[in-house]
């Protein structure tokens, strides 16, 4: 994979990205920024190049979702029964162009960090410089390995389900397909004004909303929720993905059953970080990946110090926050 990297804050270039393509995806996160503050560094803002290109930048994913929603028609004996059902496919991704987090060099930085061709990171990890002390070597790795895996469990996908209802009505069978990104209200609203238009005679709505849950990770609950205007003091910042409910929900007749589905999504999820300008996240070897810019592993040689470089969302616990 083809990938620029920066060392303690400075630019290596160890794959070639087409200079335009560069040129293209800096001028859109330099010029699609949030008002500054809104995310950044303890060493620079949003829209902040005043190092004079000693900083490097990287941004976050955003999600959207192909949706699909069916209505089917069985003719029994003496009525006809109607079912509906949702699935969400998996998420296509692309760069969040309102949101750039800045690093700035730093000589004492005991970390490496690298960011693929799209400007997200993908693996974060401790470097020895001459005259440091040697890493623990304590063997086996010690953290967490799958994030995704952890905060799913926390609310799994409902199982197969539909909507079910006799009627003696005539409706037609219709089937809705399209993408949408839950976080945005006017693509919400679309969808609704698409099924209201395909399911004419159904008597039925659709809804798609973040469900609030709590989770914990590494020792420490948190509650993810929306959190569009959140901050990062750290070089080393991730949003969380959240999970958005698809439902279609009855407005008439007897209904029985549920029709609905989940996905796990960064948009305008909190933002977490890990602290590598910690002297024990060079010390304990520690590691981080991602996948599409978000959290997927945090490990390290010394048990516990993953759970201490981890810094969650204000919502998280006492005890985390009194580590900030």
């Amino acid at each position: 994979m083809r990938r620029a990297s920066f060392d303690a804050g400075l630019w290596h270039r160890t794959g070639r990205v087409p200079s335009l393509a560069v040129s293209l995806l800096m001028a859109l996160l330099g010029g699609c920024g949030l008002s500054a503050g809104t995310v950044g560094t303890s060493t620079g803002t949003i829209g902040d190049d005043s190092s004079g290109g000693a900083s490097r930048h990287y941004t976050f994913a955003r999600g959207r979702v192909p949706v699909s929603i069916e209505g089917t028609v069985a003719e029994r004996p003496r009525h006809r029964q109607l079912r509906v059902s949702v699935a969400i496919g998996a998420p296509k991704y692309a760069i969040d162009g309102a949101v750039r987090v800045r690093i700035a060099a730093n000589p004492d930085d005991r970390f490496k960090a690298e960011i693929g061709p799209r400007f997200l990171l993908e693996r974060v990890f401790a470097v020895a410089v001459s005259g440091d002390a040697a890493p623990l070597a304590l063997g086996s790795r010690a953290g967490i390995e799958d994030l995704p895996a952890v905060l799913s469990n926390a609310l799994p996908p409902p199982p197969v389900s539909a909507l079910e209802r006799s009627a003696s009505t005539t409706v037609q069978p219709f089937k809705l397909e399209t993408e949408v990104d839950p976080a945005v209200p006017q693509e919400v609203e679309a969808l609704q004004r698409a099924l209201a238009e395909h399911a004419k005679g159904w008597g039925i709505e659709v809804g798609f909303a973040p469900v609030p849950v709590e989770v914990e990770v590494l020792g420490l609950r948190m509650a993810l929720a929306p959190n569009p205007g959140a901050r990062c003091a750290h070089p080393v910042c991730f949003r969380l993905p959240i999970p958005y409910r698809l439902r279609v929900e009855p407005v008439t007749g007897s209904w029985r059953g549920k029709a609905e589905a989940i996905t796990w999504l960064p948009n305008e999820g909190p933002i977490g970080a890990i602290d590598v300008r910690d002297p024990a996240f060079a010390f304990s070897d520690a590691r981080a990946t991602f996948d599409n810019g978000m959290l997927r592993s945090l490990t390290s040689r010394q048990p516990g110090t993953a759970a201490s470089l981890m810094r969650l969302p204000a919502s998280s616990s006492t005890a985390n926050a009194a580590r900030r």
